[in-house]
């Protein structure tokens, strides 16, 4: 995989010496921690980035999976993005509802759960919340990674395969996810050398077994890291295993939620609206969402029992 960076973004923070993201990055920074782990050496002082992932289209009915979130400094942005959260439910949710309120893209959208009264929460309030959800990534400097999977590419890939509409959804949020992980490597390497990430996803337990298997396979050295090229396996920033999680235990995966679902609308061009909030998120993207960049790499077999095998 190439480096495929938003071209603003390269040019106003991708250089030598100056803060990228909470970060400084310069020749002379590149101290390693030299620890073995699974055959792999990893690379970084320490973790002070997570990786904050969630999924959107995994409804056969979808034409594009995505997998996408943020790149989250642990001691300089943490803290403040749940502050943000916090102050948000304070200010558009009901006080009834505001303990453990968690905000769901897809319910504020369509006007479900709490925002079921149309009444009430008529679309352009509920488009405010949208709005201000967008907005954080950029007011706290947080890049947004994101990876996409054209559903039908699985199968015109795999002719052969026999698959159950399980099968094929657990299939393509996998390929879609390994993609994405990738790519998070890839920029851990270009953009943040001296630090390494941990990955804390939204708890899919459907797709959860394949994931960590891929994720396991991706940290190991040996035969798969030679069908990937540039040397970007085995894994050496991203750190340990996948953490899963629910949204109200992980309050960032919010707006890994939100970015998912606005680059899913983004390539569906279902609805004119959703350019509005893509607009808000799209100068914090690493690389652009279009049909065109969509994965295309290996995808990875969904029969039983869901062996991370890699096809080319």
């Amino acid at each position: 995989m190439q480096p495929c960076c938003n071209a603003k973004w390269t040019t106003r923070r991708f250089q030598k010496g100056p803060s990228v993201f909470g970060a400084t990055v310069s020749s002379a920074e590149t101290a390693y921690a030299r620890s073995l782990q699974n055959g792999a050496l990893l690379e970084g002082r320490k973790v002070v980035r997570f990786v904050f992932l969630d999924e959107g289209g995994i409804s056969r009915y979808e034409p594009f999976v995505v997998v996408a979130g943020v790149i989250v400094h642990g001691d300089e942005q943490l803290v403040p993005l749940e502050r943000e959260l916090a102050n948000l439910v304070k200010k558009h949710i009901p006080k009834e509802h505001q303990p453990g309120f968690v905000f769901h893209a897809t319910d504020i959208w369509s006007g479900a759960g709490i925002f079921r009264d149309r009444d009430r929460w008529t679309l352009d309030r509920r488009l405010l919340i949208l709005r201000d959800l967008a907005r954080i990534p950029r007011k706290l400097d947080i890049p947004i990674v994101h990876e996409s999977y054209e559903r039908k590419q699985l199968l015109v890939e795999n002719p052969n395969m026999k698959l159950t509409a399980h099968e094929e959804s657990i299939a393509v949020h996998s390929v879609a996810f390994a993609a994405c992980e990738l790519r998070i490597e890839e920029y851990m390497r270009a953009c943040f050398p001296s630090e390494v990430a941990q990955i804390v996803a939204e708890d899919n337990d459907q797709a959860r077994k394949m994931i960590k298997q891929v994720h396991a396979g991706f940290r190991k050295s040996g035969a798969l890291a030679i069908r990937y090229p540039d040397n970007i396996l085995p894994l050496r920033h991203i750190r340990g295993s996948v953490h899963f999680a629910d949204k109200d235990e992980s309050a960032p995966l919010q707006i890994a939620d939100l970015c998912a679902f606005i680059i899913r609308g983004h390539l569906s061009g279902k609805h004119p609206l959703n350019a509005r909030l893509y607009r808000r998120v799209r100068p914090m993207m690493m690389r652009f969402a279009d049909q065109e960049g969509n994965y295309c790499g290996p995808t990875i077999t969904a029969q039983p029992p869901y062996a991370a095998k890699v096809y080319v």
